[in-house]
């Protein structure tokens, strides 16, 4: 029996299905990971983003190599003022999204070694209890923007 011809594109197509399959199977989803562009001399910044874990899993700690450290943030309101709190962990529930957002959980870049420059990206690493480390990529916004556009 002969198998039919398979082109290079055909083969690269097939290679990143397969690709794709295994990314979006994975044990932590990480969607729409997004950052402000920051002035010259800032020296924080915050990310947002959507967490969907497959299964019970923890967010222990953030890195970045565009800051000295990123720290997990919580902001609340009581009596009228906005007050912003680091979190030691952030449990997550099975098919359950975690949104880190504006004036809510967020992750905080302290020590900035740059600016933040709007219509670009950076690195982050996202260590979970059971998935381990899991990488993601930050589009940088103009201020004012709203997050990530498709």
């Amino acid at each position: 029996m002969k198998l039919p011809a398979v082109y290079p594109w055909q083969a690269l197509l097939w290679l990143s299905l397969l690709l794709t399959a295994c990314t979006q199977n994975s044990a932590v989803q990480i969607n729409d990971a997004w950052a402000h562009a920051t002035p010259p001399g800032a020296i924080a910044g915050a990310v947002y983003m959507e967490v969907i874990a497959a299964s019970d899993d923890e967010l222990l700690a953030v890195t970045t190599p565009v800051a000295e450290r990123a720290e997990i943030h919580s902001s609340t309101t009581r009596d009228g003022m906005m007050q912003m709190r680091p979190v030691a962990t952030v449990a997550l529930q099975a098919g359950q999204a975690v949104r880190f957002t504006p004036g809510g959980m967020h992750l905080m870049l302290m020590n900035l070694h740059r600016p933040l420059t709007a219509d670009t990206g950076f690195s982050l690493s996202l260590r979970f209890k059971h998935a381990g480390e899991v990488s993601a990529q930050v589009h940088v916004v103009p201020p004012g923007s709203t997050g990530v556009t498709h």
